[in-house]
């Protein structure tokens, strides 16, 4: 279900019509730049943009949290500033949880998309994730905790 929304700009893409003049011709390498930037978006388009973005078709998000309705109600923006300032408070009783900050909760954090990354810095990202997640188990009733979950399940799925 996920690829349909891909599919379909990928056919929409590809069936721009040529617009060169007639009788006009261009240097090589310019005839074939509207197929190729077709591919190049293609390729990096993620999986589920469009259902990120139309809310009207999406599920209610599942949230750590809040009520369904609520949950809806919270843009990425507002949980990666409710998780920053969580981990800033949990760093102050667990400062082992410092080296996470910038993979996790930095700005270029927040503009991740995991669809699109590379295999390698997936794995990273995996890699990371699976490293800080015990250092939480010892606050994990704690509401700092559960601010960061929520952060870390919804960038990160």
């Amino acid at each position: 279900m996920e690829t349909e929304p891909r599919a379909a700009f990928c056919a929409s893409v590809s069936n721009f019509p040529n617009r060169r003049p007639e009788g006009q011709t261009y240097t090589a390498g310019r005839s074939d730049m509207p197929s190729s930037l077709a591919v190049q978006l293609a390729q990096t388009a993620s999986l589920n943009s469009a259902l990120l973005v139309d809310r009207a078709r999406r599920k209610p998000t599942q949230s750590y949290l809040f009520t369904g309705r609520e949950a809806d109600k919270h843009d990425l923006d507002s949980i990666h500033a409710f998780a920053l300032n969580a981990f800033i408070q949990l760093r102050q009783w667990n400062p082992a949880i410092q080296r996470y900050e910038s993979a996790l909760f930095s700005d270029a954090a927040k503009g991740l998309d995991r669809t699109l990354l590379p295999p390698d810095e997936a794995k990273d990202l995996d890699g990371n994730i699976s490293a800080f997640l015990p250092l939480l188990g010892k606050d994990l009733m704690e509401m700092p905790t559960g601010r960061i979950l929520e952060w870390l399940v919804r960038r990160f799925r």
